[in-house]
């Protein structure tokens, strides 16, 4: 079940090919608008009516705040449900969402941003003590995974445009050689965000997998090492 967007779209054409890899039986999608959603109930009623062990969701903003209080009032995981999100903007939507109708919700992130983390990944005990030190917020605070997400991005980003100092020196530095500096790293430490990035012109992306999550009282708590991806995009022929 998901909103309008491409995002759903492509993310519904590799659940229906795990499903066929794992021989796991697809019941069926919903599809809902984008904006303006102000209930959600026909779509939920509609797929648990088909007895399902799980559900997904691809939702994020005022559209998910909506759905998973929907799912809450409709008592969906009583029904014996399995509830997943793709975990698109859900830190930030679980504040409006509130803790108890979230609770039990299970859905995947591909940075390592919890609490319990600060202890295992230099690289998120890193983004906690600045974000306390430069924001004023303390390290018990629910981090939202946006904000490790612009510390990842720019750690790439640099280590791209040194690579292409090193290379094309910095008198020629320019998009482009920032761009085919991205696209030569290899195996580069994220220091426990995620492991190694490896990125290419077939594979210009930088998370290869996933960390799986669950609302306990309100808070994110991981539930499950990194989990490489399955071998969708492999399958579609887009990288080797």
């Amino acid at each position: 079940m998901g909103y309008n967007d491409r995002l759903y779209w492509d993310y519904l054409e590799g659940i229906k090919w795990a499903c066929k890899k794992y021989d796991v039986e697809f019941v069926g999608h919903e599809v809902v608008p984008m904006f303006g959603v102000i209930d959600t109930s026909t779509e939920w009623l509609r797929l648990a009516g088909k007895k399902p062990d799980a559900i997904q969701t691809v939702m994020c903003g005022s559209t998910q705040v909506v759905g998973w209080k929907d799912a809450h009032r409709l008592e969906i995981m009583k029904r014996g449900i399995t509830l997943f999100d793709c975990g698109y903007c859900m830190t930030a939507s679980l504040p409006a969402i509130g803790a108890r109708d979230a609770e039990g919700l299970y859905f995947a992130i591909w940075v390592a941003y919890a609490e319990e983390h600060i202890d295992t990944c230099p690289f998120t005990k890193l983004v906690y003590e600045q974000r306390e030190k430069h924001r004023g917020i303390p390290q018990d605070k629910l981090m939202s995974e946006a904000y490790v997400y612009g510390w990842v991005v720019m750690k790439l980003l640099s280590e791209g445009v040194r690579l292409a100092i090193e290379k094309e020196g910095i008198e020629n530095l320019s998009g482009h050689t920032i761009r085919d500096g991205l696209a030569s790293l290899e195996d580069f430490d994220m220091e426990g965000a995620m492991p190694p990035v490896t990125m290419s012109d077939v594979k210009p992306w930088y998370a290869s997998g996933l960390i799986m999550y669950e609302v306990q009282e309100g808070k994110h708590h991981p539930v499950s090492e990194w989990i490489e991806f399955p071998g969708y995009y492999k399958m579609l022929h887009l990288y080797k």
